[in-house]
């Protein structure tokens, strides 16, 4: 298949990826984007939950973050200034780091670097669901990468694009063990990736978040 072809799905193979992916039809939420949002952050919550280690039954965790996430997307990021966007999206992780502290049900700290892959999975998810294309026009050129494995091993030849090293490790050939992992990320790794990713070359002029969608798939596939 060249670049230029075009994917054409019936609307039955369309119908089927949509439930196969977000656990719903389509028909249920195009007219709900309260319930299509709160579907988002479920959805994203299953990209970071395999790092979370519970100490008791956590019936509520899931629900009541999705809930935080789906109160803070509206008043924060939905019509937000591309000049705010850092500091709204930054207000978001802080937030759900100290309600998921709160609840005293995890054996480790949840982490900034948790937090960010729950927020910004949400808002990849809501792109993917096209719902809210003109809340979020003007601030799709900054929004941040969801930082996994497969990004940080995309950017991992270009030094100029920060990553948290483990004590005197140096970069060299790829390996996983010498960095810090993503789910363990503080404040300070997380904005210092995000702010050197946006100034590297490795973007080749794309926005972040529509590289990262090209560089995920590329290391997955290989």
């Amino acid at each position: 298949m060249s670049k230029t072809t075009k994917i054409n799905l019936s609307e039955s193979a369309q119908s089927f990826l949509w439930y196969s992916y977000f656990s719903e039809s389509y028909e249920s939420v195009c007219e709900d984007t309260n319930k299509a949002l709160n579907i988002c952050a479920n959805r994203a919550y299953l990209d970071l939950c395999i790092t979370l280690s519970f100490i008791k039954e956590h019936p509520d965790f899931c629900s009541k973050g999705c809930e935080l996430l789906q109160n803070k997307i509206s008043e924060k990021i939905l019509n937000c200034k591309k000049s705010d966007f850092d500091k709204n999206h930054n207000e978001i992780c802080d937030a759900i780091v100290k309600a998921c502290n709160d609840k005293e049900v995890l054996e480790k700290n949840f982490t900034y670097g948790q937090a960010q892959k729950w927020l910004n999975m949400t808002l990849k998810y809501m792109l993917i669901m096209g719902f809210w294309n003109d809340e979020l026009k003007d601030i799709i050129g900054v929004m941040h990468v969801p930082v996994d494995s497969y990004i940080i091993e995309a950017v991992w030849k270009d030094e100029n694009i920060k990553l948290p090293m483990k004590s005197n490790k140096t970069r060299g050939k790829y390996n996983s063990e010498k960095v810090e992992p993503w789910s363990k990320w503080n404040k300070d790794m997380y904005t210092a990736f995000q702010t050197s990713l946006r100034e590297s070359e490795i973007l080749n002029g794309e926005a972040p978040i529509d590289w990262e969608s090209r560089a995920w798939i590329n290391i997955a596939e290989n």
